[in-house]
């Protein structure tokens, strides 16, 4: 969590992360009324003819809603990887272990030249879940079922790897299955297909061609999130903190909304989502009574990393361009030009200019030069605002395919140029954005800079 003033807000990403205690559903059946005693794993939820239709539509989508875990098999990993004993530790040095990652861990063994205690794997059940989000099923363009959810909830068990030296997987829960965060060895497997980079924080997950059971997998349709507006009521469904399937009604409280990325734009809405709704479906229902997934949950902006109401969803138009460039190229990434934005100065400091430009480059082959003054982009005009009008340029950039080309104007010397860049893809050793890592991505509000209201703009 963020340091600092209580007051002071985090960005988050809503990956639920660390290693949990695993624990039962406490259930209880009884009478009616009166006295009754304490009764656990016989209690049932008794269902009525009264339903609504948004109690009905709840009940339908779940079934292609599922939890995504982290998991790792305690007996694949080394003996120096097993978790600290506490127990055995003072209090202070448990409190300093704690914050340590388990690399840290080791070199703090390696410098005070001692080993520290570690938990017996008699002890341990045979699989922890270190991380969990959600995701929701769709159909490709071939018929085959997918996971799509974040792509920093699709790293969790690669992000795992790294710390405890040992191949962690992404097991995948139904909603209907009775226990949340308990990974088993009877779990689907993924097999990850596709994970997006620098800003584009959208993953697909790969299924079997059927449930073990034998049935069709249920899927969600992707609504046209053009025609969201505020106000309008919607339903967030996930695993918040490993809850089993939880589902939260609030509404759109505004659209198009720039929450800090260069890729996507978002929905905001109040409906809660806290940690492990992240990959999750934000679902509205249109006019003949059927459920769209219209955004789906990724961060909110919080105090102390629970939903105050300020919850951000991708929107579902961005998610549907990543899955057709999916189906095309078996791949997910955004455009590349070959170039870094910044802002003018003196009278041109409300104006965006190429600060940089890459010898040989898509931007530099298309005439680009470092200096140049944006002024048009992909046939629009820039917005005043300099902050609104540098996330619609990077925008334009990232939401492009390679081989597809961005129109500029730009201004030079002062005579206005027209230039036509063909969009190149991402080098695989360009650095990913801070945002897309799932941590706290900055304190206040200062990254919600700007509305894209204009259908026109969502290239």
């Amino acid at each position: 969590m963020l340091k600092g003033s209580i007051f002071s807000l985090a960005l988050l990403v809503l990956a639920a992360p660390g290693i949990r205690a695993q624990s039962g559903a406490v259930n209880f059946d009884g009478p009616a009324s009166g006295p009754q005693a304490f009764h656990p794993g016989q209690f049932v939820f008794r269902t009525t003819a009264s339903h609504t239709p948004e109690t009905r539509m709840v009940r339908e989508v779940k079934a292609a809603v599922v939890e995504i875990l982290a998991a790792v098999s305690w007996a694949e990993v080394a003996d120096a990887d097993l978790p600290i004993d506490g127990a055995q530790l003072s209090s202070s040095e448990r409190g300093m272990l704690g914050q340590m990652s388990p690399d840290e861990i080791r070199q703090y063994e390696k410098t005070q030249k001692k080993r520290l205690p570690r938990v017996s794997r008699d002890t341990l059940p045979d699989y922890s879940a270190a991380g969990s989000g959600t995701g929701f099923i769709v159909r490709a363009p071939n018929g085959r079922a997918l996971v799509i959810t974040n792509a920093h909830v699709a790293r969790l068990a690669s992000d795992l790897a790294k710390g405890l030296r040992v191949k962690a997987k992404l097991h995948i829960k139904l909603s209907d299955d009775q226990f949340a965060a308990i990974p088993t060895a009877d779990d689907i497997l993924a097999e990850v297909g596709a994970v997006g980079r620098h800003g584009l924080d959208v993953a697909f997950l790969k299924l079997p061609r059927s449930r073990r059971d034998g049935k069709p997998w249920a899927a969600l349709n992707l609504g046209d999130s053009s025609k969201a507006a505020d106000g309008e009521d919607v339903w967030a469904l996930g695993f918040p903190e490993q809850l089993n399937c939880t589902t939260t009604k609030g509404i759109i409280s505004a659209v198009h909304v720039n929450a800090g990325d260069t890729y996507v734009s978002y929905i905001q809405t109040d409906a809660a989502i806290n940690p492990g709704n992240s990959g999750g479906p934000l679902l509205h229902m249109t006019d003949d009574g059927k459920a769209e997934v219209i955004g789906m949950s990724t961060k909110i902006i919080s105090r102390a990393g629970g939903s105050i109401g300020l919850g951000f969803a991708i929107e579902s138009n961005d998610i549907r361009r990543a899955l057709a460039q999916y189906a095309r190229t078996g791949s997910v990434s955004a455009g590349y030009i070959g170039m870094t934005f910044g802002f003018g100065a003196g009278a041109d400091r409300n104006k965006i200019l190429a600060k940089s430009v890459a010898p040989d480059g898509p931007a530099a082959k298309a005439g680009l030069q470092a200096g140049d003054v944006i002024l048009r982009v992909a046939g629009q005009d820039l917005r005043s605002s300099r902050d609104c009008a540098l996330f619609q340029v990077q925008r334009a950039v990232k939401a492009k395919d390679p081989g597809q080309r961005l129109e500029l104007v730009i201004r030079r010397d002062g005579r206005d140029i027209p230039l036509s860049v063909v969009v190149d893809k991402e080098p695989a050793d360009l650095p990913d954005e801070p945002g897309d890592s799932p941590q706290p991505r900055g304190s206040g509000p200062a990254g919600i800079t700007c509305r894209l209201d204009e259908p026109d703009l969502r290239i």
